[in-house]
């Protein structure tokens, strides 16, 4: 399932991180980050995690080669409580980690001349490309005025194109109104059985739920205009990768991506083979004032809808030579490519900033800027870099309701050891 960005849990946690940032680090202090200390921390936080009755597994990475630094760790089973252990290796749903492959694939085709970021979809989407009867002018309706087809690629990496959120968004704003991920939690739970959190999903299929929903009648801004998240625009990103390439959006990946960063273990998951079964995720929602925390696997539920935003499955492995061979330049012919994925506007939201399909988070470590790149996904799950020490940081809890913000935890952790004074 794909979550808004940025992480739950921001607003009450960010304050509290930099107040921690700035009294932790002294220049006084011994540069200790290579003498164990940032395993012992790091190992702290996975314990932390573990501990969390909600969190049933997870997997943190931490890589550093500048420091000559890396720590991997797995807790918990990957199937329940006694079952099989989650390892350092084990597959798990990125979600909206997804969206830095998909920005990858549609700048390389910029690169390749077939549309530039300016390019309005109309330029290469038509009504044939929409469901049943509906338009592609219909996709973008607010206040009366059609503007679907005005709509840029760049709208749509950046999540300013204004369309409505098809997986998280009412279709109104009407309290009566349900998400669609509010309406696979009432299937699964047999409160308004449907059988929609076990049916497969395609393109198609989810642009006709848009259409029909009523949620393109109701756009949010005008094109351009404002950043709202919405996991609508990385389909029809998915949708324009496969016009113009004529191949499957999963070949995509594989051919611009998982060779070049040798991602041996990644796959789009409903799309193609799997590479290892996925471990259990967990979705904690409150019922008559009791958690009730759903194992979506033993439930059958099919995560078919996230496609080209969140539909990846990878290693914590994989996803770290991702993010190195993104920062590398290794995937782009230009330099201008990653520039352009790393220009970043505002998301309404302290210290989170976002560009194309890639999140830019302000960290302040004693009056030094921390700057942190990547994305977090529904699943717990985040991918970030942090170009100044050359750190990747991978991690999943594989649960989507959760009480701390990891990211910030891990930070803490490493500047705790000092990574940010010992690169000084």
């Amino acid at each position: 399932m794909q979550k808004p960005a940025p992480a739950a849990g921001l607003r009450a946690w960010l304050p509290l991180l930099l107040v921690f940032l700035s009294a932790c680090d002294s220049s006084d202090d011994p540069i200790i980050f290579l003498d164990g200390k940032a395993a012992d921390e790091l190992s702290a936080v996975a314990d932390a995690a573990a501990d969390d009755p909600t969190i049933r597994n997870l997997t943190i990475q931490v890589d550093s080669p500048n420091q000559g630094f890396l720590w991997r760790t797995a807790r918990g089973s990957v199937d329940g409580p006694g079952g099989t252990p989650m390892t350092e290796d084990s597959v798990f749903r990125v979600a909206d980690v997804t969206k830095m492959f998909t920005s990858v694939v549609i700048l390389k085709l910029v690169e390749n001349n077939f549309f530039t970021l300016d390019t309005p979809i109309s330029d290469i989407l038509d009504d044939s490309d929409m469901p049943g009867a509906f338009t592609l002018a219909e996709l973008h309706e607010r206040n009366g005025e059609l503007r679907g087809g005005e709509i840029t690629i760049g709208q749509l990496l950046a999540h300013t194109s204004g369309l409505r959120d098809y997986m998280f968004n009412k279709p109104d704003n009407g309290a009566a109104s349900l998400s669609l991920a509010q309406r696979i939690v009432a299937d699964v739970l047999g409160e308004i059985p449907s059988g929609i959190s076990k049916g497969q999903w395609f393109h198609g299929s989810l642009l006709e739920y848009f259409f029909a929903s009523g949620m393109s009648e109701n756009a949010l801004a005008a094109p351009g205009a404002e950043f709202h998240y919405s996991g609508t625009n990385y389909v029809l990103l998915g949708v324009i990768v496969q016009k113009v390439s004529q191949l499957t959006l999963a070949q995509m990946y594989r051919n611009a991506i998982y060779g070049e960063a040798q991602m041996n273990k990644t796959y789009l998951e409903w799309n193609e083979n799997p590479k290892g079964d996925p471990v259990d995720h967990f979705w904690a929602v409150v019922r008559n004032n009791e958690v009730v925390n759903i194992d979506i696997n033993a439930e059958g539920v099919n995560t078919s809808s996230n496609w080209g935003g969140g539909g990846v499955v990878a290693t914590a492995a994989d996803l770290n030579r991702f993010i190195r061979e993104l920062f590398d330049g290794s995937f782009f012919a230009e330099e201008s490519s990653l520039t352009s994925m790393r220009t970043t506007g505002s998301t309404g939201e302290p210290g989170t900033f976002y560009g194309l399909g890639l999140e830019h988070r302000i960290f302040n470590a004693s009056g030094r800027t921390i700057d942190v790149y990547g994305h977090s996904g529904f699943w717990g799950t985040g991918v970030y870099y942090i170009p100044a020490t050359g750190t990747s940081i991978v991690y999943t809890m594989n649960q989507v309701e959760l009480d701390e913000d990891w990211l910030l935890e891990i930070l803490r952790a490493l500047n705790e050891a000092q990574l940010f004074t010992a690169v000084r």
